[in-house]
């Protein structure tokens, strides 16, 4: 009986801090919710940090696009638990400082800023093009 207890002692998950998306989403502004929960889920998918959905649900208010402008609108939302590790915690906080960019391409401000490399968009340009940087040729 006591290696039983001692086998379902060693298989226990150790105790790690998480938070829930529902408690922090509450710092976000309202017009960027919808927004921050796609950037949430990419994360959590290119593995910048630990988190997984719950079954649990809770009423999101957003501002979203209507007939008359921006409106507040309610949905239920799947909750998430995110670990509360530093790279949570710098991913969040650059989160609500920077302003979202609805382009792909970056602006001129970020790129003499440094925070995107010439090189690397000019290589992604490339291969979206074919690879040779040439036009295809018309029939």
């Amino acid at each position: 009986m006591t290696t039983a207890l001692a086998e379902a002692e060693s298989t226990t998950v150790p105790a790690t801090e998480f938070t829930y998306l529902a408690d922090f989403i509450k710092e976000v502004p309202e017009e960027r919710r919808l927004t921050f929960i796609s950037a949430l889920k990419a994360a959590i998918r290119d593995g910048v940090f630990d988190g997984s959905p719950l079954r649990d649900q809770f009423t999101l208010t957003y501002q979203g696009r209507g007939k008359t402008g921006l409106e507040k609108r309610k949905c239920d939302q799947r909750d998430f638990a995110v670990e509360a590790t530093e790279a949570f915690k710098q991913w969040f906080g650059l989160q609500l400082t920077t302003t979202p960019s609805r382009s792909p391409f970056p602006s001129r401000d970020q790129l003499s800023a440094g925070t995107v490399s010439l090189h690397d968009l000019a290589t992604k340009f490339r291969n979206r093009s074919g690879g040779t940087g040439k036009r295809k040729a018309r029939k």
